[in-house]
C-alpha cells in the first residue's frame, strides 16, 4: 500500500521542470557553437548503422554505411560509400 503511495511522489520529485532543461541544453549548445565557430575548417568521420527486421524471417538485417563529413567556411563535403556530395 505504501509502495503505491511512493511511487507517484518519488515520479513527481524525479522531473526537472521543463524550463531548467532548456536552459542547460541551450547553455551547452551555446558553448559548442562558440567553440566551432573557431575553427577555420572541420573534419569528422561517422558510421551509420541500420537494423531491419524482415517480416517473414526471424533474422535482423544490418546495413553499415561509413563516411567523411568535412566543412570549411560555408562549404561542405560529404563522402559516402565512395561517392563525394559538394553542397
Amino acid at each position: 500500500m505504501y509502495c503505491l503511495l511512493l511511487l507517484p511522489t518519488a515520479y513527481c520529485f524525479a522531473q526537472m521542470p521543463k524550463e531548467e532543461i532548456d536552459a542547460k541544453a541551450k547553455g551547452i549548445l551555446d558553448e559548442v557553437a562558440a567553440k566551432t565557430k573557431t575553427y577555420t575548417t572541420i573534419k569528422a568521420e561517422f558510421t551509420s548503422v541500420m537494423e531491419k527486421q524482415e517480416t517473414n524471417i526471424k533474422s535482423k538485417v544490418t546495413e553499415t554505411q561509413s563516411g567523411t563529413l568535412q566543412l570549411k567556411g560555408t562549404k561542405y563535403k560529404i563522402g559516402i560509400q565512395r561517392t563525394n556530395y559538394f553542397l
